[in-house]
């Protein structure tokens, strides 16, 4: 299933540097339980931005290839490579 949707999250936190912005935008949502988040963000200091996926799964175990195929389009047109990204495993998070 794909989604159509394009979500956005604007966030304006209390930080210690003040104002610190962050715009995060849901790129890609090919499946329910997977999606790949691109966000930018800025403080009176520095503007900054990254990428993540964002699943109801605690690692990338069960991603399938396909789903990791529309992540590599996806990023690749913001000029992202999604095989460089850093890997977190969440297994020891509390359910």
């Amino acid at each position: 299933m794909k989604s159509k949707l394009k979500w956005t999250i604007y966030f304006k936190g209390e930080a210690p540097l003040i104002p610190q912005i962050e715009d995060w935008k849901f790129v890609s949502v090919p499946d329910p339980d997977w999606a790949f988040v691109l966000w930018c963000g800025s403080n009176p200091v520095v503007d900054y931005n990254g990428g993540y996926v964002i699943s109801r799964h605690r690692n990338l175990d069960l991603i399938t290839p396909e789903i990791e195929a529309e992540f590599r389009k996806v990023t690749e047109r913001f000029g992202v490579n999604y095989d460089e990204l850093c890997v977190s495993d969440n297994n020891h998070c509390i359910e």
